[in-house]
């Protein structure tokens, strides 16, 4: 991107104290003060730029066009017309103290406390296009936006517990406490426009207009009682058992608690006198877990109903300013609770030369949390409910050990994988259909399921089309397929007609399976090593093929333009330009099965090369160990995805909840390649 400015102060420091032998007090803090001054360019929808001008004119100035609204500059020269400063001021304090009451019976009370500033000034010069274009609307001159968000959070948690061991056979770990979270976010935006230059005089007192200000205040609060216990028989028998109580502010008076309970049993079999003497199979542990947890994933207050004064007189009547509704309120919601098994084998080849571990598990979903479409004659679009019961099953499987080991080379390789098998067991409400089209939740189906048309063929002829309309009920079988080239659907429901009960499940934003494949090599002082990262199965609907339905050549396109129907390339795999086949820009029902593409890939991730000096170079300096090392990230990835990166995904809904991120609009950078040259001394 060009003309970035990032910089980062941090500071922090770490103080334990012991008053007496029986008490100990500590406390830490940390602050950061960053910087950020970035331009126009922040993302690749940039990218619509007019590929055939340049950059600069021949004297250095920036590039202009006559755009349909007035004279702007091409893609470098707008991202130069938006000045964006953001300071950012970060402070986190940890206090404690601790007390021996009895032998093995402490008590803790610690509490944290965080605080962060924001304030951000965005400055559009009177050439940016956004400003262009207001100037037709009678709104002049540049536009200075500032955003100020402030925000704290405190934790003030009471623990007792126990550890002691008895008879030298039983050990006891015990935990009891009592907590209470509370946060506070506060925002401000004011809009100012009319200033007499871009360089000079933009300061606030030289705006000749004030736009309304904006503000927004969200708080929040989690009190909460825990316990847990531990149990340990000679490192034979393991068991723990949990339970916690909360209370939040997101849920009403008959839903606000929840209890979540847990339990775990382990049995190391190789710690039993009857497995003594494997020497091969040295590490032998039997697992099984179950609990229930909860989550409030949702604005607070929702079950009461907000009001809000409204500024332009949108809420004024007979000359006084009212207040208006502004949301639906939900005072049934509850806690969206999850029931988890787990179930074990852990193992230790050769003197735990290789490890290995294999695992199932089972998650059930309750009362899932989503911000669903609601109907529009309760004067709101959306609110927040319990909408599904959603189940996920799989496996683990983890294995890992010295390939090679000997006194100047050792190779250690680690590989896991997890499958994954994702489904809506239930609808409280029978469907989440609505007029958006994908809702990404289909009974039956996987969470995040991708709804659309399956494409049967591209129409070739005008004949093909009308005889499908004949045998339509009502004369048109597709009301979008208008001529040859255009994609003709699948009747899935059998009416005849095609219309939005046609859409079908077309791809899972799920894996069938990830994992990782780690791996480290030494030899003598060097060291090597590789993070590699898979993911296999998920599908993305991907904007650049459904986006074909409306291309302005004035603009770059995606070369994908060139795989459309014509009369000359009928074996083309999509439609014509231009079809409305392929969905609106501007509905999220624009999926097809032409559009929905594989995005399985492998990536490594992480790879470093290190040198570990010999200590006899720092005899006498103070110096125990230095090492250098080169580190790069993201170094490259093997895919077939259509796309820049295929963990890139758009419109990440309420909460960043998985079923939202099926699109890929093409806007977003791909992970970003670094290096980095580290040098760490101890002293």
């Amino acid at each position: 991107m060009a003309s970035p400015n990032f910089k980062r102060y941090n500071i922090s420091t770490t103080l334990d104290a012991n008053i007496t032998e029986e008490f100990k007090v500590g406390a830490s803090i940390s602050y950061n003060y960053s910087i950020d001054k970035t331009k126009g360019l922040t993302n690749l929808s940039q990218g619509n730029f007019r590929p055939d001008l340049a950059p600069y004119n021949n004297n250095g100035t920036y590039t202009t066009y006559l755009w349909d609204y007035g004279e702007i500059y091409t893609l470098l020269g707008e991202g130069m017309q938006n000045r964006d400063k953001t300071i950012t001021k970060n402070m986190l304090v940890s206090l404690y103290g601790e007390i021996d009451i009895l032998d093995g019976l402490k008590f803790k009370s610690q509490i944290n406390i965080g605080l962060t500033d924001t304030k951000e000034n965005q400055f559009l010069t009177s050439k940016h296009s956004t400003v262009v274009l207001y100037q037709l609307y009678g709104i002049p001159g540049a536009q200075l936006n500032i955003l100020t968000n402030n925000s704290w959070s405190t934790s003030f948690a009471n623990t007792l517990s126990f550890n002691k061991t008895f008879a030298q056979s039983h050990t006891i770990d015990a935990v009891l406490g009592v907590s209470w979270d509370r946060n506070r976010y506060d925002a401000e935006a004011q809009h100012y426009r009319g200033f007499p230059d871009d360089d000079i005089m933009v300061n606030i007192n030289s705006a000749q207009y004030v736009d309304d200000p904006e503000s927004e205040s969200l708080e929040q609060g989690l009190n909460s009682i825990f316990g847990r216990i531990n149990y340990n028989y000679k490192d034979k028998y393991l068991a723990t058992f949990t339970a916690r109580r909360d209370g939040s502010t997101k849920f009403g008076p008959n839903s606000r608690y929840g209890f979540f309970p847990s339990g775990a049993l382990a049995w190391n079999l190789h710690n039993e006198s009857f497995f003594k003497g494997h020497d091969k199979l040295n590490q032998l542990k039997l697992r099984a877990s179950w609990g229930l947890t909860g989550s409030d994933n949702l604005p607070s207050f929702t079950y009461l109903t907000y009001y809000q004064s409204l500024g332009n007189g949108y809420s004024s009547y007979d000359g006084q300013n009212g207040l208006v509704v502004s949301n639906i309120p939900n005072s049934e919601i509850r806690w969206e609770e999850t029931e988890q098994l787990d179930l074990g084998l852990e193992f230790g080849l050769f003197n735990s030369r290789f490890n290995g571990e294999i695992a199932y598990y089972s998650k059930y979903t309750s009362g899932m949390i989503l911000f669903v479409p609601i109907t529009f004659e309760t004067g709101s679009t959306n609110w927040n409910q319990n909408v599904a019961e959603v189940s996920n099953q799989g496996w683990e499987f983890t294995i890992g050990g010295d390939i090679i080991r000997n006194d100047n080379f050792t190779w250690h390789s680690s590989l896991n994988i997890t499958t994954v098998n994702n489904k809506v067991e239930h609808l409280y409400n029978g469907s989440l259909d609505t007029t958006y089209g994908e809702t990404g939740v289909v009974e039956g189906e996987p969470l995040g399921s991708i709804l659309g048309y399956d494409v049967i063929k591209i129409a070739q002829t005008q004949d093909e089309i009308d005889d499908l309309n004949s045998m339509a009920p009502e004369g048109t079988y597709q009301s979008t397929l208008t001529q040859p080239g255009d994609y003709i659907f699948k009747d899935s429901n059998g009416d005849g007609t095609i219309d939005a009960n046609d859409r079908v499940p077309l791809g899972d934003i799920n894996p069938d399976f990830f994992g990782g494949w780690n791996n480290t090599f030494t030899y003598k002082n060097w060291d090597l090593s590789m993070n590699w990262n898979f993911s296999q199965g998920q599908d993305r609907n991907y904007a650049d093929i459904y986006r074909l339905y409306k291309i302005n050549f004035t603009y770059n396109v995606t070369p994908l333009v060139y795989d459309t129907w014509t009369p000359e390339d009928t074996n083309a795999p999509y439609a014509r330009l231009n079809s409305p086949t392929h969905g609106s820009v501007s509905s999220s029902s624009n999926a097809t099965s032409r559009s929905v593409v594989d995005a399985s890939y492998i990536k490594l991730r992480s790879m470093s090369i290190g040198y570990r000096f010999p200590e006899s170079l720092f005899k006498g300096t103070g110096v125990t160990n230095a090492k250098l090392s080169l580190i790069g990230n993201n170094l490259f990835t093997i895919t077939n995805y259509l796309g820049l990166d295929p963990e890139n995904v758009d419109g990440k809904g309420f909460g960043g909840r998985t079923i939202y991120n099926r699109n890929d609009y093409g806007r977003e950078y791909p992970s970003v390649r670094s290096f980095s040259l580290a040098l760490n001394v101890s002293l």
